[in-house]
């Protein structure tokens, strides 16, 4: 690839060189060389299509391996059809080339820039230049695909070489696992029978534990070698195309398996040499047993003495761990998370650790009492230099031991289970206290939300009011003084209430913390004292909060009265007189007066709105059909209204024939009621936005009996807050 390169670079600056002139035979050396080049490549490709054929017949074909390469086989046979045919035109652009130079006398051996002949020759060159490039550029193509290939089959080499050693690998293991399940199943009936008379004692369980390790240590080197078995069929099925499984890179897939094949292989060579160490380990503990056989003796029926009414004793006492276990559970249910009922824990996981470390002492006193009734019963008799009596002193001695330490237990226990009575009663009394406390809070926090939301939209009402004072007004005088004092009265009051609940806060998590401290009652008075203490204080403290907050709803009142009374037809007016019941589920509802924002003359709104109309629009129900009902008290008459959205589209269009008269708080009013759909409410209330245009008309010259009308729109807006009761009362949806 280097040697191609570097003589077509030659090749190149040559020409440049002879840029002014042409010779008739200087392609001819490069055409020779790259045409031994080329055979070099073709006789390549031959070695390579042998290659690829004896690694993959027919049969094989379908390998992941041969699907993996053929294609940059083909590729390469596609560059050296292409490059072959490249060659031919060489040979005919050379032989145009030459031709060029002329015949008979007319020929010559160079041509110069003077030459008449010289651009034509120019151009053929160029072209000579260009195939020649190409060819470069192809042979370096074949040479690195060459490579390629050379890699590719080196792989595939091995890959067979592994199957073939894997094979011989897995006869090799198999002889031998065979061998040794032989060998260990007589070693393990052997032991089986041997530990079989000490199944009533707990060392049976280690014999048992230790016989099984070896069993699943023996079975797990079959598992290797099964999954052995399987890498080495994953392999095969690689190479001979019977994998049903897409790989994207098999010879990466094949380093994989290769790593598999390795640490298997060593981990079941392992194994196998691990085995004659585990049947060792087996024949020593085997050993152990027949000694431990040895040490057990005569006895004597006395034995039963004092260990039957130690069960019983021990049965009873279980029973009362049970029930104070259960009765702390009971109470302690849903406060795990509190320091008090996490210490009372630790004293009932002690609890229960004790039972347990009693019960083993028990099971040790059944044991021993076996060992006793084997000996009884005939089935086993001392061996060796040990007598009767030396064996009842040994099983003798063992139960006084333990029996010493079931007494220290029994006392141990009887101290716990006080401690855990005392601590449960102490929690719950403390839960009880807690629940109560909790209920009073969210009550208390409730009614501060409530009352807060309360403020913040007064707040609002406020502030809207003093921002609207008129230059001829100040804060300091009447009304706005009144409005002042009775809102700064009122934030006072709520800032009271929520320090007081801070407190109440702040006394429970005292309260708990103080709690965490103690550990009885019985024994701790003057910290149950302050326990009581705690209680006190937290119900003083919220008795008091509950009544600021009584008295905020005065002053609360007081405020709202005051905007009522002294700022009547406001924005802020209407903000507190306006309701309206809000189920959708009653058959009918009603409203109060409303208001309209006035378009017209205050553009941008402003909380409800900057102008209370004296022309109200209400919503009523009557079972399923609703209709809209104006009330003015105005002298001019009105004739209709419409209701348009941005785009011009009427919503709802209505037009008046007849008012009634009413009065409501001493104010005649003029009143009208239409029907409308609830599609037309639906297309109201959820438009991006709307105007409310009122049809005034005004009747003139009366005196000389000329009449005609004077048609007068007015553009209002119905405020977000009342079409948001209205798609309540509809069960729209936004």
């Amino acid at each position: 690839m280097i040697k191609w390169s570097f003589i077509f670079t030659i090749f190149l600056q040559f020409n440049f060189l002879l840029s002014q002139s042409f010779i008739k035979n200087q392609y001819q050396d490069d055409l020779k060389l790259f045409s031994n080049n080329l055979k070099e490549a073709q006789n390549s490709f031959k070695d390579l299509n042998k290659e690829l054929s004896k690694r993959f017949s027919s049969e094989n074909q379908n390998s992941i391996y041969y699907k993996n390469i053929i294609d940059d086989f083909d590729q390469l046979k596609n560059l050296l059809n292409d490059i072959e045919l490249l060659s031919k035109n060489l040979e005919s652009f050379t032989d145009n080339y030459q031709k060029s130079f002329g015949q008979g006398k007319s020929k010559k051996d160079k041509i110069t820039s003077d030459d008449e002949n010289f651009k034509k020759i120019e151009d053929q060159s160029n072209i000579i230049n260009d195939s020649f490039n190409s060819a470069n550029d192809y042979l370096i193509k074949i040479e690195i695909l060459k490579d390629f290939f050379v890699e590719k089959f080196r792989q595939i080499d091995e890959i067979k070489d592994l199957v073939k050693s894997s094979e011989k690998e897995l006869i090799s293991f198999n002889r031998e696992i065979e061998k040794s399940k032989n060998e260990s199943k007589k070693i393990i009936n052997e032991y089986n029978n041997t530990i079989s008379w000490l199944i009533n004692f707990p060392i049976y369980e280690e014999g048992i534990g230790i016989r099984d390790e070896f069993i699943n240590f023996e079975e797990n080197i079959t598992i290797l070698k099964k999954k052995l078995e399987e890498n080495e069929n994953n392999l095969k099925s690689l190479y001979s195309g019977t994998s049903k499984v897409y790989i994207d890179d098999p010879f990466q897939y094949y380093e994989k398996l290769k790593k598999k094949q390795s640490d298997l292989i060593l981990k079941v060579r392992d194994g196998l040499e691990e085995i004659p160490n585990k049947r060792i380990f087996m024949n020593g503990f085997q050993n152990d047993i027949d000694i431990f056989r040895k040490d057990l003796l005569s006895s004597k029926t006395e034995l039963e003495k004092f260990i039957r009414p130690k069960f019983r004793n021990i049965d009873q006492v279980s029973l009362d761990i049970e029930s104070t276990n259960k009765n702390f559970q009971n109470i302690s249910t849903d406060f795990q998370d509190f320091p008090i009922v996490i210490n009372g824990k630790i004293i009932d996981d002690s609890l229960k650790i004790l039972k347990e470390k009693l019960l083993l002492t028990k099971d040790s006193l059944g044991t021993n009492l076996k060992k006793y009734e084997r000996f009884l019963s005939g089935k086993y008799s001392p061996k060796g230099k040990a007598t009767h009596i030396e064996t009842f002193d040994f099983i003798k001695n063992d139960v006084v031991k333990l029996k010493d330490l079931s007494n220290l237990q029994l006392i141990k226990i009887d101290s716990t289970i006080e401690i855990l009575i005392d601590i449960s009663k102490l929690i719950d009394e403390f839960k009880n206290e807690i629940v109560l406390m909790d209920e009073k809070i969210f009550l208390l926090e409730d009614s501060i939300t409530v009352n807060k939301e309360i403020f913040n939209l007064d707040s609002i009402r406020y502030n809207s009011l003093v921002n609207k004072i008129s230059k001829d007004f100040s804060i300091e005088v009447f009304p706005y003084i009144e409005l002042k004092n009775s809102f700064n009265q009122m934030e006072k009051k709520i800032y009271l209430i929520i320090t007081q609940f801070d407190s109440l806060i702040f006394l429970k998590k005292s309260f708990i913390e103080h709690v965490s401290t103690m550990k009885s009652i019985r024994n701790e008075k003057e910290k149950y004292d302050i326990f009581k203490n705690f209680l006190s204080d937290f119900n003083n403290l919220n008795k008091s909060s509950l009544e600021e907050v009584s008295n905020f709803k005065k002053l609360n009142i007081n405020f709202k009265n005051n905007v009522i009374t002294n700022f009547k037809n406001t924005t802020e007016y209407w903000s507190i007189i306006y309701k309206s019941n809000n189920d959708s589920n009653e058959t009918s509802f009603t409203e109060n007066f409303g208001y309209l924002i006035d378009l017209n003359r205050y553009p941008v709104p402003q909380y409800y709105g900057q102008l209370i109309s004296d022309y109200q629009i209400k919503l009523i129900r009557e079972k399923n059909k609703y209709k809209i009902n104006f009330l003015t008290s105005s002298d001019l008459p009105i004739r209709g209204f419409q209701i348009l959205s941005l785009k011009n589209q009427v919503l709802i269009e209505s037009s008046f024939d007849q008012w009634q008269e009413i009065d409501i708080e001493n104010i005649k009013y003029f009143s009208s009621l239409v029907d409308v759909s609830v599609d037309s409410l639906s297309l109201l209330i959820n438009a991006e936005s709307h105007i409310l245009k009122i049809l005034f008309v005004s009747m003139e010259n009366k005196i000389n009996l000329t009449r005609y009308e004077t048609k007068i729109y007015k553009k209002y807006k119905i405020p977000d807050k009342r079409l948001g009761v209205w798609a309540n009362q509809l069960n729209i949806n936004d």
